[in-house]
Formats: C-alpha cells, structure tokens, sequence
C-alpha cells in the first residue's frame, strides 16, 4: 500500500471516531496530531488527496470544532497550543490540495461548522472581484447562507508583481458582523508567498507560485464556533 492510501484510510478511521463525540481534551490534541501526520505524508509523498480524502478532512476538523467541545478546547490549550496547531494544518493542507489541482479547477466544502473554498487560478484569469461565501450557492448550509461575516478579494490582488522581497499592504474589504474589523493583507513577492488573515470567523489562506505566469491557490474558509475555540488575544 502506498503511503498516501494508508493515509486516506488513517482519515477515514479519525472521522469515524470523531463522530462518536464525548472528547476529552487530549482526544481533540490526539487528533490535531494525526492530522498533521497526514498532511505531512501526503506531501513527502507528493500525494494528490481525492475529493474524498478533502471531503473527510474538513468534515473531521467540523466535528473537532463542535461548540460542545469548547471546555475541552479550553482544558486542551493548557496542555498545548492545539488549536492555533489545528489553523496551521488547515493552512498546509489547502496548499497540498491545491497543488494537486489543474488550473480553473476547484473545491467547496460545506459542514456543520465550517464552509471551505480552495480554487488554482492563474493571475490572468481573474477579471473581477472574489466574494465568499457564495451565499447563493446550491446546497449552502443555513448557518453560513445567514451568516454577516463575508469577505472580498479584490482583483487588483492577483496582478503580477515583479519578483524581490517587497512589502505589499492592501485593504481587503473583509468585514465581519460579529466584530466589524477590516483586515489588512501583507503580501511579500518572493518564489513562495503565503499569508493568513484572522478574524472572528472567518480565515483566508494564499500562496502564490511563481513559475512562469503566476498561479494563485487561495484557500477561504469561514467558521461557525472558531472563536469560541481559538486562545483569547492577550
């Protein structure tokens, strides 16, 4: 068996525990854990997750982020920085199965408790603005399609920049109706780019290849109970 396929069932094994509930702190750590042992694997092994490997890992991370589990969050990040671990996967993740992808081609991803977008686009195709969440979209859970929070991704952000270590600041129009904030992107043009913005709900993730014309993966994803698990600023 390869290595990615004993992974795909290792997630497959994991959702089928994290449906059964009743966690304990160290069981959402535990799980955190081996979700990052099959992120990792998946890229030494230049894995191509399936849509049912994509599917089962965002359906895992939704039953982790149940609002009942909230005490056992909180009893957790006194051990260790879990959650803050678990947006890091998150992260890398989206960035395997983006690579994975073709050009144009894309994933959405809608749960109890999260809605995820991971789309490849290259630079030049992107003509107008991105929103998220589709609220319109066929299928859209209730909690998101009512939901305030959204964000829009401006054109502007995709145009080519010249390569070197330059700084880059936009205004990126996202709001949130639970805490008002407008986000600011920083963007350093170098081979590999990779930024994270963090709200009350709502994350967005981007790398940005530079190997030939320029092909942005961008990976959105809005949360229902995040804040309620992340570490309060300090």
């Amino acid at each position: 068996m390869l290595a990615g396929d004993g992974m795909s069932q290792v997630t497959k094994n994991l959702l089928d525990l994290t449906q059964r509930r009743n966690f304990y702190a160290g069981d959402l750590l535990s799980s955190v854990e081996i979700l990052r042992n099959v992120t990792e694997t998946f890229k030494r092994a230049s894995y191509e997750p399936s849509s049912d490997d994509v599917q089962n890992f965002f359906q895992i991370i939704s039953n982790l982020l149940e609002e009942e589990n909230k005490e056992k969050w909180e009893d957790a990040q006194k051990i260790y920085p879990g959650a803050v671990e678990l947006m890091q996967v998150i992260e890398e993740f989206i960035h395997i199965v983006g690579l994975g992808m073709k050009d144009f081609h894309n994933a959405y991803l809608m749960t109890g408790n999260l809605v995820a977008s991971i789309q490849r686009l290259p630079a030049v195709s992107v003509m107008t603005d991105i929103n998220f969440p589709m609220k319109g979209r066929k299928g859209m859970v209730d909690w998101a399609r009512n939901s305030e929070d959204k964000v829009v991704i401006p054109k502007g952000l995709f145009v080519s920049q010249s390569a070197g270590m330059r700084l880059y600041k936009y205004h990126s129009h996202c709001t949130s109706g639970q805490t008002g904030h407008t986000g600011t992107i920083l963007i350093y043009c170098t081979r590999v780019i990779c930024f994270l913005i963090y709200m009350k709900s709502l994350l967005l993730y981007l790398n940005w290849k530079m190997e030939g014309s320029p092909v942005f993966i961008l990976g959105t994803v809005l949360y229902k109970t995040l804040g309620l698990m992340l570490p309060s600023p300090k």
